[in-house]
């Protein structure tokens, strides 16, 4: 994945494009003629941050559904923000058990083709080992986030990847969150698809466009592609959510910020300051321009 810049008379323009070496591609393309089986499965781990979090998704045309989806923060309320430093300690303890879970919810083995991968899965309750399906690909967060947080996820999917025999992908975050509308599309619509359901197309379509505003980042993209994306404007110094996050910290009462159970300030920050649901607020009027 890389940026390039387009020169133009206006601000710069960034496109985001995916370059997936050409034995993914050929998979993924194998997997969908349904020469193999008629869905694709992945895994997925996301270490960019503080939270552990390990995925199964599988996907047949336009639906998706979750096998698995769990994750695991880690506590930093004692420093009032992210320990980078504590968030990878964390996520060594955390990944391995949470892979070591979500496995045990890969779909049981019923196509007994000799192209479908396999794997035993041992049941902890009964000791009784029982054959799954194997992911067809495993899929990681590559970037941006923690540069120590990302090294543990990324060698465990690697891990995973050379033991299983099955391509890597690494996702960049940010294309994540610009897909994420498309991925709730498709875990709305009935799986598995049947013939007689009628076809549709995953919502957003192409191009569309998208405000991202999370801890990190704070963007304006134009989608035209899965796999192209524009930056049409970002900020320079502070991201919103890092903005709000800090702006609470000297706004929220001191008994208050002692009291909560996370680093979720920004949200404890809307509720200190709108505390009912019926709460109306009504800016100042303005003064009329000359």
């Amino acid at each position: 994945m890389r940026f390039s810049t387009t020169l133009s008379s206006g601000p710069p323009r960034y496109t985001l494009r995916t370059r997936q070496p050409l034995s993914f591609n050929r998979h993924c393309r194998y997997l969908s003629s349904g020469t193999h089986h008629k869905s694709l499965l992945t895994i997925a781990i996301e270490t960019s941050c503080d939270d552990t979090c390990v995925a199964i998704l599988e996907k047949a045309g336009p639906a998706a559904r979750l096998q698995f989806n769990k994750r695991i923060p880690s506590n930093h309320v004692e420093f009032k923000g992210i320990h980078p430093t504590i968030a990878s300690k964390s996520h060594e303890i955390q990944l391995a058990k949470l892979v070591n879970e979500a496995v045990q919810s890969l779909p049981k083995h019923t196509n007994h083709s000799p192209e479908v991968k396999t794997i035993s899965i041992r049941d902890p309750q009964t000791g009784k080992s029982t054959p799954r399906r194997l992911p067809d690909f495993v899929s990681v967060t590559r970037g941006p986030g923690f540069p120590r947080c990302l090294d543990v996820g990324l060698g465990v999917a690697k891990g995973l990847s050379v033991a299983w025999q099955v391509p890597f992908l690494g996702v960049h975050h940010m294309q994540g969150h610009a897909l994420t509308p498309r991925l709730d599309h498709a875990l709305q619509q009935p799986f598995p698809p049947s013939s007689s359901t009628p076809s549709s197309k995953l919502s957003p379509k192409f191009p569309f466009l998208t405000l991202l505003a999370s801890g990190g980042h704070t963007q304006l993209l134009l989608s035209t592609t899965l796999t192209t994306h524009t930056i049409l404007a970002t900020v320079t110094n502070i991201s919103l959510g890092d903005m709000l996050d800090k702006a609470a910290r000297e706004i929220l009462p001191p008994s208050l910020l002692s009291s909560l159970p996370n680093i979720a300030y920004a949200a404890a920050l809307e509720q200190f300051a709108f505390p009912s649901p019926s709460y109306k607020y009504t800016p100042p009027s303005q003064p009329a321009l000359p």
